[in-house]
């Protein structure tokens, strides 16, 4: 047994080595990143000739606590209560605008924390304490070229990986073409950062007056399929200063590199039947529909000017996760079901936001309350799509829950409030029963399905925010 717990000790010490190895290469990889930011900073200023160059750079401090959630490993009668979590994070967006028609983008973000969830160690035998985590991410690498007269483009081209953001108004739930799935259908939310962050190319234009567009090719996803290319075709519309109003389309998967991996062809795994003759197989492949609208109320009232810039505002947005529809599959029988819910109901494919900002009379830069109704008989999970690769709905995976918690869970909500204290420096406090899930210190550890499921179940977050 000596040996045994020695040999287990050794393998723990050479993973732990590589870790540390990856780490500082990370590292190494962000200094890069940020040599490279600073030398074209450098060399646009140098150059001169209409060239300039903005350096943008944010540091927060952010910590909070589940108050009551739940996690796979752990029955129903012992949910997560009061986890608490907190994370230090820096990031870097270097500009550079090269003769007023040419711009280049790259950003990094750092983050600090302890992963300490959940707040029971879970099959660690060696019982390791919690160990400092430090992370590097690339959030922007684009190029972005205006076409057209420069003063006013037809359009402008982008290259890269790069933020988007449609919905403006969303504080936390919303922005469903980006951050959803449709087969199966899932929602990812993540506090202070309602915005998807997608790799590919996109033609944006404001030519028309108050009409803004954008047509976007997407691909290198990280969820399966990875490499299949994505379209989609947004535009909205603002009349006067009072209502806008905007919808897209996105036709998931359109392009497949690898059909057998957008269209798995497994027989006993993937396949539904509904009559001896009839048969298919679940894809990936669909159409994600959305519509919004956003209206200020302020703007109707004779008395605005007590109001603040983001005070009383009305916006609502609406999707439909896959317009085509698939049966359930009991092609085998009633104990092994490959998809017992199916796609075939729309009110079970569509989220519905809606969201008002309270009046603070510009105590508060914005007080955001926000409600969401989605009808989705399953999980908001994505085990099947990333270990298996199929486009199936989870199970319930807790011990304890049923498949009658997910006929419960329709409903969440958020309150989202800002303030900049001084110019550059902010707080941020929000609670919500959206759709978090749960960060681990071990992957196998990892809970791909939503945090809050029953009505009891929320968390909250603060957060200082200093930007310069």
């Amino acid at each position: 047994m000596s040996d045994f717990f020695s040999y287990e000790n050794n393998m723990y010490r050479t993973l732990v080595s590589c870790n540390m190895l990856l780490k500082y290469q990370k590292q190494l990889a962000f200094c890069e990143v940020l040599i490279a930011c600073l030398a074209i900073a450098i060399s646009a200023q140098e150059a001169g000739q209409g060239n300039s160059s903005k350096l943008r750079t944010s540091i927060w401090l952010e910590s909070g606590q589940i108050v009551n959630g739940r996690y796979f490993k752990l029955s129903a009668d012992e949910p997560i209560q009061h986890q608490w979590i907190g994370h230090v994070f820096a990031d870097l967006t270097q500009e550079v605008s090269i003769q007023d028609r040419l711009t280049l983008y790259a950003g990094i973000e750092a983050q600090l924390g302890y992963d300490t969830s959940p707040l029971k160690t879970v099959d660690d035998v060696l019982n390791e304490p919690p160990i400092q985590q430090i992370t590097f991410d690339l959030i922007q690498a684009e190029g972005a070229y205006s076409i057209g007269n420069a003063d006013k483009p037809y359009c402008k081209l982008g290259i890269g990986l790069f933020p988007f953001k449609y919905n403006p108004d969303a504080r936390n739930l919303g922005e469903y073409l980006f951050r959803t799935g449709a087969y199966p259908g899932y929602i990812i939310t993540t506090f202070d950062l309602p915005l998807a962050r997608i790799a590919g190319l996109r033609l944006s234009s404001d030519y028309v007056p108050k009409l803004h567009q954008d047509l976007l090719i997407t691909t290198m996803r990280k969820m399966r399929p990875f490499y299949d290319f994505t379209f989609s075709y947004l535009a909205d519309y603002t009349m006067g200063s009072i209502f806008t109003i905007g919808a897209g389309a996105s036709f998931c998967n359109l392009v497949s590199v690898d059909k057998s991996q957008t269209t798995p062809d497994d027989w006993y795994k993937n396949k539904y039947k509904t009559s001896p003759a009839d048969s298919g197989h679940y894809t990936f492949q669909g159409t994600k529909l959305m519509a919004r609208f956003s209206l200020d109320i302020k703007n109707l009232l004779p008395f605005r000017g007590i109001f603040g810039t983001e005070d009383l505002k009305l916006y609502g947005e609406g999707a439909v996760l896959g317009v085509e529809n698939y049966p359930a599959s009991d092609l085998f029988d009633s104990t092994n079901l490959i998809n017992p819910y199916g796609y075939d109901d729309i009110a079970q494919k569509t989220p519905v936001m809606m969201g008002i900002t309270i009046p603070a009379f510009k105590l508060l830069d914005v007080i955001a309350v926000e409600a969401e109704w989605y009808g989705c008989r399953y999980p908001d999970g994505y085990l099947q799509v990333l270990r298996n690769g199929l486009p199936l709905p989870d199970a319930p995976n807790t011990p304890g829950f049923t498949n009658n918690d997910y006929r419960k869970d329709d409903w969440k909500w958020s309150v989202y409030a800002k303030k900049e204290v001084v110019d550059g420096l902010s707080c941020i406090v929000q609670c919500a029963r959206d759709h978090t899930r749960l960060n681990t210190k071990l992957a196998k550890n990892i809970d791909y399905e939503e945090t809050l499921v029953k009505s009891n179940q929320w968390w909250w977050m603060a957060k200082v925010l200093y930007a310069f």
